[in-house]
């Protein structure tokens, strides 16, 4: 009984075991997390005649959200738009939010978000001698985040703001976080004051357009542990012929 298992083909089993249990105790997971936002307040409005009768303010929105998951994991994506016009100085008249964040976990997942968020205000000036000086401020907030733990998980999220007039680009930001390139973490905060002028019976549109892409993948390849344990079962196994042969 003391010839059972040879003293090589025991140790490639133990080691093999081993590497196995401290594979399945280690810690696989990834994540994301953005926000893209803007907000755009009409803050003044002058004139010759110091009125504002003759302008018209009209909200414009679109909204597209996509989540997708896969395995062990989950996703969210929210996007809005809240159009309240007020007389300027008084409050918000147009807010054009995306949030988007995703997990991922062992042994294998995939979360993938996607927030496209766009509102826009019209003003249309209706007058037809009349022109008018619009001032506004737009106030934008980006935050991303990715966390990855182990190398065989990988995460990313771009948040973008655009503001357009008359379908020309005003402003545009754009952050990213990325696990392969990083950074893993990134702020931006940023606040603008901007005029247009209209003249009578001219009109203008303002768009904002926020939006989040974010993905989040863990993966765990077959662990290295695995050979050596088939190669000491392969041992065993040819230990076992060779007694059954004698």
């Amino acid at each position: 009984m003391t010839n059972m298992i040879p003293p090589t083909v025991r140790m490639r089993m133990l080691v093999g075991a081993a590497l196995l249990l401290l594979g399945a105790g280690s810690a696989n997971a990834a994540l994301y997390s953005g926000i893209a936002g803007s907000d755009l307040t009409i803050t003044g409005i002058t004139s010759e005649s110091g009125s504002t009768d003759g302008l018209i303010f009209k909200g414009l929105s679109f909204n597209e959200e996509e989540q997708g998951i896969h395995g062990n994991a989950n996703a969210l994506a929210d996007g809005f738009v809240l159009f309240a016009p007020s007389l300027p100085g008084n409050g918000l008249d147009l807010s054009v939010n995306a949030f988007g964040e995703g997990f991922s976990d062992a042994p294998e997942g995939e979360a993938n978000s996607l927030v496209i968020a766009s509102g826009g205000i019209k003003i249309e000036n209706t007058s037809d001698s009349e022109s008018f000086d619009i001032d506004y401020t737009i106030d934008v907030l980006l935050d991303v985040l990715i966390e990855v733990i182990g190398e065989n998980e990988d995460a990313f999220v771009d948040a973008t703001v655009d503001v357009l007039v008359d379908g020309d680009v005003l402003e545009s930001f754009a952050i990213f976080a990325d696990g392969l390139t990083g950074p893993e973490f990134d702020f931006l905060e940023f606040s603008e004051d901007y005029s247009l002028t209209l003249g009578p019976l001219e009109h203008a549109e303002i768009e904002i357009t926020s939006s989040i892409a974010g993905l989040a993948t863990t993966v765990i390849p077959v662990p290295a542990a695995l050979p050596l344990m088939f190669s000491a079962l392969a041992g065993l196994a040819a230990f076992s012929r060779r007694r059954v042969a004698g």
